[in-house]
């Protein structure tokens, strides 16, 4: 629940907006499912894996909280993993830097080098306000597809799925929405949160699905749904100081010819890992995944992953120095690769590479698990 005193409006009283001028710019159109992105978020204790949504210049990724963070079960205490955005529209992967983020609303914004990325335009205020249907879009199939619940080729999962829905109401505080709160979402499941909600007359995002309602524990037919508005991530990413990134950029990059090779490869690289039983099909998609993308960091550690499950540490190593001498202030590769280290007795090394991520001040919580068990 939302520890917010909210004022339900109905869409009809139309007050004080702002936000529509930040990203008014001209931009060629961009079809919304080349906006959409899968996040990978892994801490000691999890691997999180969930849609998220590129808006503004395309440096900016939009996604859940709870996809980002480890919560403990009495939700005392949190860590935030090391977080990956994988695009299928370049067929790339990126580590993506956490900057802002709102438990109470579980959303999380990310930055990653992909300026030129086809992005969504956040709606301005009134049209959220105004709007009486949505439509929600989500790459949930292939996320599903990714983890142990099916050995099927991921080919066919490469479909964006779809979902209209009636809204009930908006929740308004200060005369700026909140939330809105959906209906008819029969389709929907779990495995949609962090999917990006788009206006029915035009592709602008009006919010982000952060929460289903369930009719039963034991019958998971979903009631409705609870989409965080447009309007508190445009204030989280003003108050990060990142206004500037919310222009979107008059022209996207090009869409490369092997995208959907290289997708495939990572993704299906990541199923063998994260089933760990396939670990040589894990290794031979990851060989083929940074072929593709030889400069790809995330690609050097899938190697490396797979290298560790085929119990080939040298190999190991070696993706990892390479991986390293690609992003040498990286702390998702610095903390793998020290553990891989310590775990073959080599603790000085492996807990130099901790003090350097310690130094960096990314993810201090992370390293001290690792240096102090």
């Amino acid at each position: 629940m939302l520890r917010l005193k909210c004022l339900i409006l109905p869409a009809v009283l139309l007050l004080q907006c702002y936000g529509g001028a930040l990203d008014a710019e001209a931009a060629e159109p961009v079809s919304p499912k080349d906006s959409l992105v899968i996040t990978l978020s892994q801490t000691p204790g999890a691997v999180l894996a969930g849609n998220g949504f590129v808006i503004g210049d395309g440096s900016l990724v939009v996604t859940n909280y709870h996809l980002v963070f480890e919560t403990s079960r009495k939700g005392e205490h949190r860590m935030a993993g090391s977080v990956v955005v994988i695009s299928p529209y370049l067929g790339d992967a990126r580590e993506a830097e956490i900057v802002a983020a709102d438990k109470v609303l579980d959303v999380v914004v990310l930055r990653v080098p992909w300026k030129g990325h086809p992005a969504l335009k956040l709606a301005d205020d009134k049209d959220v306000l105004l709007a009486d249907r949505v439509r929600v879009i989500t790459m949930h199939d292939m996320i599903r597809a990714a983890g142990p619940e099916t050995s099927e080729p991921l080919r066919k999962f490469m479909s964006v799925q779809t979902q209209n829905c009636p809204v009930e109401f908006v929740a308004v505080r200060k005369r700026v929405p909140i939330f809105l709160k959906l209906t008819g979402a029969e389709r929907m499941g779990v495995g949609w949160s962090g999917s990006p909600v788009l206006l029915a007359e035009a592709p602008e995002v009006a919010g982000l699905i952060t929460k289903l309602t369930l009719k039963s524990r034991t019958d998971r037919h979903v009631l409705a749904a609870k989409a965080t508005a447009a309007a508190q991530v445009r204030r989280l990413v003003l108050d990060a100081g990142l206004k500037t990134s919310l222009k979107r950029s008059r022209r996207s990059l090009a869409r490369p010819e092997d995208a959907t090779d290289a997708f495939l490869a990572c993704m299906q690289s990541m199923r063998g890992i994260l089933t760990s039983k396939h670990f040589q099909s894990a290794f031979d998609n990851a060989q083929d995944f940074i072929r593709l993308r030889p400069e790809c960091v995330f690609g050097h550690r899938l190697v490396a992953f797979a290298a560790e499950g085929l119990d080939k540490h040298e190999l190991a190593v070696t993706m990892y120095r390479k991986a390293l001498a690609l992003d040498p202030e990286g702390s998702a590769v610095q903390k793998p690769f020290a553990l891989r280290l310590a775990a073959h007795g080599q603790y000085d090394e492996a807990v130099a590479l901790l003090e350097t991520a310690w130094k960096s001040g990314k993810d201090r919580d992370s390293c001290r698990s690792r240096i102090w068990g």
